[in-house]
């Protein structure tokens, strides 16, 4: 049975390799951009089984742009991936634009999304929200990450969604829906920290083969196993 995946920020980086990977091994994607040439880009893929959606999940349209595409097909996979990233500043200069923006991408969105998708969810689907070491409130409260600058918006984003993707994992428990929140790595794109180390297209062939793997609620880092919440 062929399986059919919905990945959001496909446009560039992660996203854009993930659609290709999983194009590559016959499923059928379907690919959220925000606009025309973000749909250019998946069509030069040129897989039949890419189906792009112009649509910006921090506006509550995504939800019927999503169900119009979709209609009552079955999805087995979920990645909610796209977003962005501001500039870091301290707490006084941080704008709250800046981190209202950021919290409709990452957290909202995701949110958004799952509810588009909620009623095609396959009994044994996963849900995968991209996130980052900068989720981990672990991480962020024992000082690990102090020596790497990373905006306020960005990490109080990150941090609403992986209590969104606990919250989801505790209502989905004993079903065999899965929920996981992903750090794929240090990966070499446009919004890449400095100590980048990893290839988008490496992370898209690792989280392909994880996809089958995961646990509900569990919070992974792609490259280094598993993370304290």
């Amino acid at each position: 049975m062929k399986k059919n995946v919905l990945i959001t920020g496909t446009s560039r980086g992660l996203g854009y390799a993930l659609a290709r990977e999983f194009a590559l091994n016959g499923f059928k994607v379907y690919a959220i951009v925000t606009s025309e040439s973000g749909r250019k880009k998946m069509n030069e893929l040129d897989f039949e089984n890419i189906i792009p959606i112009i649509s910006d999940v921090s506006d509550n349209k995504v939800i019927d742009d999503i169900k119009k595409i979709v209609k009552n097909e079955k999805i087995h996979l979920v990645i909610n991936n796209a977003g962005d990233c501001q500039k870091p500043e301290k707490f006084i200069d941080t704008d709250i634009d800046g981190i209202e923006k950021s919290f409709q991408i990452h957290a909202m969105g995701a949110i958004r999304v799952v509810k588009a998708l909620f009623e095609n969810l396959d009994k044994n689907a996963s849900i995968i929200n991209m996130s980052s070491r900068f989720g981990s409130i672990k991480k962020i409260a024992s000082g690990e990450l102090d020596h790497i600058q990373c905006s306020y918006s960005y990490r109080i984003a990150k941090g609403s969604q992986t209590m969104f993707t606990q919250c989801l994992a505790r209502e989905f428990d004993g079903t065999d829906i899965k929920v996981c929140s992903l750090h794929p790595g240090k990966l070499k794109t446009e919004m890449a920290a400095p100590d980048a180390d990893h290839e988008p297209e490496e992370a898209a062939a690792r989280i392909f083969e994880l996809k089958d793997k995961i646990q509900n609620g569990k919070f992974y880092s792609l490259f280094e196993g598993e993370f304290e919440i």
